[in-house]
């Protein structure tokens, strides 16, 4: 089963969004995915991520990794709710690990 993860953030924020897979894996040597959507319905992600653009694994053993979420990912989106998928796409392996909701605020000054 997929851990939850809920995560607030202001556009434009730089911001490191900490995942936990629970049950605890080792996921050492994992290849994760994230794709972040508006609505459940859209086909295209907005927001995509992988291992060699904005995804670390920072504590494989604890099953910890965090998709660095930059500026430039937030800055022209909307104010709202957003859902993201992290999936681990290794062969053999294709299945949804986490799945997280994004409320992206609107902060007093512009970046």
């Amino acid at each position: 089963m997929a851990t939850y993860n809920e995560v607030k953030f202001y556009r434009g924020e730089d911001i490191p969004i900490r995942l936990t897979i629970d049950p605890t894996k080792d996921i050492t040597g994992w290849n994760l995915l994230f794709q972040m959507i508006r609505t459940e319905t859209d086909n295209v992600p907005l927001v995509e991520k992988t291992m060699d653009d904005g995804i670390v694994i920072d504590d494989g053993e604890n099953g910890r990794a965090l998709i660095m979420f930059e500026s430039a990912d937030s800055i022209n989106l909307s104010i709202g709710e957003y859902f993201a998928d992290v999936k681990r796409i290794d062969p053999g392996y294709h299945r949804v690990v986490s799945t997280v909701r994004i409320t992206i605020e609107d902060p007093v000054r512009e970046f």
